[in-house]
């Protein structure tokens, strides 16, 4: 879709303009495990966006963030090019954007889950200028010695992801989520495939496991042991939709020596067997 390695002589940004009637044709019919953040803001027209098994329906003035290790598939039509008409498509390393002095845990940190936002009015003005100047500033890198562009995509691609913030900011609340459950999540993303105990992470990260829980509770609406749980279970669904792993193999590296064991898991949590989750997978 765009330059997987985070775009020219590893720049650490890349930038491209999608659509029926644009570019070359996607050719992302299978799934496709990111390996940047992704953000694609769609101009005109309709389709939608699965990642990890979500469909996220994306019209005019959608934009939607996928991150590093979501499986992303993006619908294609006839061609094999998006549905949509025109979008724009921003890929970049966590280590790109420009260091301020605020954090932006609802947008570049946050390890779960796919963001939308549904932007209208000023708000879609003011961020569709911004990929409009990614787009061209991207196009001008090859030819500016200075290093000019680089550091205004650096800028711009910031302050992209501070409007953003500050969107869903209003959308939800500023606060809601509390630095305790952000450190939690990131300490789960680093060790999920090591640690499964809620008291482990508690201990890690000075709570009681109560106290973890009730953090959990009041962010998630589900204790520190579902998280965990749910962790586990989306990293095994993308290693068996996105590779041709053995189920064994996958569950040692999900830290489950026995198979059986890792099974057992899986069919608890999800109601099905990994074999059977895996057939189900159909190319579409």
């Amino acid at each position: 879709m765009v330059e997987t390695r985070g775009g020219r002589d590893g720049l650490g940004i890349a930038v491209v303009r999608l659509g029926r009637d644009l570019g070359e044709p996607v050719a992302q019919v299978l799934p496709e495990r990111l390996a940047t953040h992704e953000l694609i803001l769609v101009l005109e027209g309709a389709g939608s966006v699965e990642v990890d098994r979500t469909e996220h329906a994306c019209g005019p003035g959608t934009v939607l963030l996928v991150r590093p290790g979501q499986v992303r598939r993006v619908a294609t039509g006839a061609g094999g090019r998006p549905e949509w008409r025109e979008a724009i498509a921003v890929r970049f390393a966590g280590s790109f954007p420009r260091s301020v002095s605020i954090s932006l845990p609802d947008v570049a940190d946050e390890a779960f889950g796919a963001r939308r936002w549904n932007l209208t009015g000023r708000e879609l003005e003011t961020v569709g200028a911004g990929f409009a100047c990614l787009a061209e500033e991207y196009a001008r890198v090859g030819d500016d010695a200075s290093g000019t562009s680089v550091e205004l995509l650096r800028l711009t691609l910031t302050s992209v992801l501070l409007r953003l913030t500050r969107v869903r900011s209003e959308e939800t609340g500023a606060g809601s989520l509390s630095p305790g459950y952000h450190a939690f999540r990131r300490e789960l993303e680093r060790s999920y495939a090591t640690v499964h105990t809620t008291k482990a992470y508690a201990d890690r990260l000075g709570f009681s496991p109560r106290a973890l829980n009730e953090v959990c509770r009041a962010a998630a609406g589900h204790t520190a042991k579902e998280l965990i749980d749910a962790r586990i279970v989306l990293e095994a669904q993308r290693l068996l939709a996105d590779t041709d792993l053995p189920v064994a193999a996958i569950g040692r590296r999900l830290g489950y020596d026995e198979a059986t064991n890792f099974g057992k898991f899986f069919l608890r949590c999800t109601g099905t067997t990994p074999g059977e989750f895996r057939r189900r997978l159909a190319p579409r």
